[in-house]
């Protein structure tokens, strides 16, 4: 039987991405994701933020660094990876990260007569108004390359 893992989260950036190349060229770049949730909790209103981490390769990782800032709004798309990690203490800690392999601005650009991001053309089917879609040679990176960044 067939399995399959893709997460879809809209949300608002919590800082500006941050991109740094792996030893064999690839860009990577890493931001935060908040998802503010509403509920009504002992009749009165409540929100609560969840956070997801969004790791993303390749020339996705260059467009989302040029293009995202703190602030705006986001939709990502793709498998919930786990990576291992040592915690400041020495111990091993386990993080989960989103793994983009879509990803698209929704708002307009903040800063002062800055035109809007135009669409990338690389999925020929009409109405697919994605601005960022992953490289199908950076779409299976592996999980350990998450351990040469450092951050």
């Amino acid at each position: 039987m067939a399995t399959y893992n893709k997460l879809t989260i809209i949300g608002h950036l919590g800082h500006d991405p941050e991109m740094r190349y792996l030893a064999d060229g690839t860009a990577l770049t890493r931001f935060d994701v908040a998802v503010n949730q509403r509920r009504q909790g002992a009749g009165q209103p409540a929100q609560r933020t969840q956070w997801f981490h969004v790791v993303c390769y390749g020339t996705l990782a260059e467009r989302a660094a040029d293009q995202l800032r703190q602030g705006r709004s986001v939709y990502v798309a793709g498998p919930l990876v786990t990576r291992d990690y040592m915690g400041a203490a020495g111990q091993k800690r386990l993080a989960l990260d989103v793994r983009a392999r879509e990803l698209q601005v929704l708002d307009p650009p903040t800063r002062q007569g800055a035109a809007p991001p135009p669409p990338v053309e690389e999925s020929p089917e009409p109405g697919d108004d994605l601005l960022f879609v992953a490289d199908q040679d950076t779409v299976g990176a592996p999980d350990d390359d998450l351990d040469q960044v450092p951050f």
